[in-house]
């Protein structure tokens, strides 16, 4: 694994080091169910039995990571002072960040999910790099995200549901969704083609091509003199107009 997400390995080597019980929620599951897109942080539900909990903290303090709150982070093993923050301060997740790279952050949801048991059960394991991840199942992940009822969250679902549907499909019928000459002669047609193709990458593949995509947005913050469009069309700004 290169480039930008190379940056959540080491907190999957922290969390799988200690023992944790985890499950990745959020964009990095969602990549690493094939839908490619840019995400900023991990999130990540984990098993919020106390002693669970606070060898979680442990670990990831050894590893010179900081609250983003001015809390004690020993405090998030504690089930009435995280429902305190919860319902004095409406936070949803306790993030830690590295001291030594700030970017490199991590959001430890706080509210206690009754189902922990099944919901990590149904978990699936990818390996990124060579370890093993354990992600949210697509149900879940959909479950989430309809819950949330975020705007930003409606390409997800779709994306997802396009997923969760191809997998179920008999293997003949997506291949021969993949073959169909007629439904390729559309715009529409030739993207969902291209996505249906991304199925079949493998989870380094996938995010070898995100990385790919970031750092093309990277180069341009650089060097502004280009930008993409909402249909990806991409404008040279030192060109003359008229």
């Amino acid at each position: 694994m290169a480039g930008e997400f190379r940056r959540f390995k080491p907190l999957f080597r922290v969390l799988n080091e200690c023992g944790a019980r985890y499950v990745v929620i959020g964009g990095v599951a969602t990549i690493l169910h094939g839908f490619l897109r840019f995400t900023k942080d991990l999130d990540v539900v984990v098993d919020l039995e106390p002693a669970a909990a606070r060898r979680v903290i442990d670990a990831l303090k050894a590893q010179g990571f900081l609250p983003h709150a001015p809390v004690d982070p020993d405090d998030f093993a504690d089930r009435r002072i995280r429902e305190a923050w919860t319902n004095e301060k409406g936070m949803k997740a306790f993030s830690m960040f590295d001291g030594e790279r700030p970017w490199l952050t991590i959001d430890l949801f706080i509210r206690e999910r009754s189902d922990f048991e099944a919901f990590w059960a149904r978990a699936e394991t990818k390996h990124v790099d060579g370890l093993p991840v354990r992600i949210a199942s697509i149900e879940d992940l959909l479950a989430m995200k309809r819950a949330a009822g975020r705007s930003g969250d409606r390409e997800d679902i779709e994306r997802l549901e396009q997923i969760l549907a191809d997998r179920r499909r008999p293997p003949r019928a997506r291949d021969a969704a993949l073959d169909d000459p007629w439904q390729a002669c559309t715009w529409q047609g030739m993207r969902d083609a291209q996505f249906r193709a991304g199925l079949a990458a493998t989870p380094a593949q996938r995010i070898e091509e995100l990385e790919d995509m970031i750092e093309f947005v990277h180069e341009a913050a650089r060097h502004r003199d280009f930008v993409v469009d909402n249909e990806g069309t991409v404008i040279d700004l030192t060109a003359p107009r008229g």
